[in-house]
């Protein structure tokens, strides 16, 4: 098949003899989102200014939070144009991404009485977004996303990749974010809540042979993205389990 074919015609091959009538309207996919609750795309009074901010995280933390400090920066860069470092530096503001009792870049801020937690420790799956003045010497504010555990963590910073525009199909669907020159993150403590159902998911039909061997027949051996471009999307939906069938 043409390299050039859409991963969106590619995957949706399996729906292509279906008629599809087209009104001209705008399909909700594409559509572009809101900024979320923390966020502005305009400045206002005190806010923190998330372009050029490098996202930092303890490379010691989970490795799913690792890799979700990762697809952050890939994000922001999707929305700006502009690539996040991944270090701190001096007279810059910075972003924290951390899991509370696992993070020493969080833990620090907490043991200083910079970062109070107590509304997110120990809960099931909860995160806390919120910026903090002077966290530690050199730096005058961060944008901390810190969570009671490894998904708490990863949820806050999938929910801050939604809230810039980031749309859950913007690979499987080719759903590209609307560009932003400017993104802020309003102060106070913002957070999703602890979730009320405890285990969530969604089930994937046919796992075989679309992702077994099809996939890697079609992108070729060891390329196929699977789970690897699945397992963020999931995530950005708070879901805590995925079925295979």
């Amino acid at each position: 098949m043409a390299g050039s074919v859409s991963r969106r015609a590619v995957l949706g091959a399996g729906v292509a003899a279906v008629p599809v009538l087209s009104s001209g309207a705008t399909s909700p996919a594409s559509r572009p989102l809101e900024a979320g609750p923390c966020l502005s795309f305009s400045r206002t009074a005190g806010a923190f200014p998330l372009v050029g901010a490098p996202v930092v995280v303890d490379p010691d933390d989970h490795p799913g939070v690792v890799r979700v400090a990762e697809d952050l920066r890939d994000d922001i860069e999707r929305v700006t144009g502009v690539r996040p470092g991944s270090a701190l530096a001096r007279e810059r503001d910075v972003v924290l991404v951390g899991t509370v009792g696992r993070s020493a870049l969080i833990d620090g801020l907490v043991a200083a009485g910079r970062l109070d937690v107590s509304g997110v420790r120990g809960r099931w799956e909860t995160s806390l977004q919120t910026v903090v003045e002077r966290p530690m010497p050199g730096v005058g504010r961060a944008f901390v996303i810190a969570g009671s555990d490894p998904r708490g963590t990863i949820f806050g910073a999938y929910d801050v990749s939604y809230g810039i525009g980031v749309s859950p199909w913007h690979w499987w669907d080719d759903v590209p974010p609307t560009h932003r020159d400017e993104v802020w993150v309003r102060p106070g403590r913002h957070s999703q809540g602890t979730p009320a159902v405890k285990y969530r998911g969604f089930f994937i039909n046919d796992e075989n042979p679309a992702l077994g061997t099809w996939a890697p027949e079609y992108f070729g051996p060891g390329k196929a993205p699977g789970y690897p471009a699945a397992s963020p999307r999931i995530s950005t939906a708070r879901s805590s389990r995925c079925c295979c069938g």
